[in-house]
């Protein structure tokens, strides 16, 4: 049976992301422009980083025949992370997150912004627990974990009421 492979946080924020994006962009254009040995060094390096900053992610990969798991930081699709064994697993679980951000303006009004997202936990027999997936909506995260739940066949227990 082939691994489980779950994509779940970028490792770079939105604004490096759109970074990665203009640098796309400026590669285009700047190739466009000069069509000669420097346009394509500068062009190449340009592709490479907006690439990395646009496919750079953290995974869990779970190996449900072999019983094993692995975390890992994916880079242009190549996963980095070793494997580890497990006897087996005990849940997975939902928890609603709260996040709060303060941004004090130079008049010094502060504006306080919250938003609330939905964090899965995959649970082991010896007690450690994985981030597992997370999303603002739970529906679309129970969804998702259904799908999984379909190789790892455990229990999904919802903390979030």
């Amino acid at each position: 049976m082939e691994p489980l492979n779950i994509m779940h946080d970028y490792v770079l924020p939105k604004q490096f992301r759109f970074f990665g994006i203009l640098a796309l962009i400026f590669a285009i254009i700047f190739f466009t422009q000069h069509i000669n040995l420097f346009g394509f060094l500068v062009s190449s390096a340009s592709i490479f980083l907006g690439a990395l900053m646009l496919t750079a992610r953290y995974g869990l990969s779970l190996d449900t025949s072999q019983k094993q798991y692995k975390e890992f930081v994916s880079l242009l699709w190549f996963q980095s992370g070793t494997w580890k064994n497990y006897t087996g697993i005990e849940k997975i679980f939902i928890n609603k997150i709260v996040e709060s951000e303060r941004m004090v303006s130079r008049s010094g009004a502060k504006f306080d912004f919250q938003s609330q997202s939905c964090q899965a936990y995959i649970k082991f027999d010896d007690g450690q627990k994985i981030e597992l997936d997370s999303d603002k909506s739970k529906e679309r995260l129970l969804s998702r974990l259904n799908e999984y739940n379909e190789q790892l066949q455990t229990i999904i227990q919802d903390n979030t009421m």
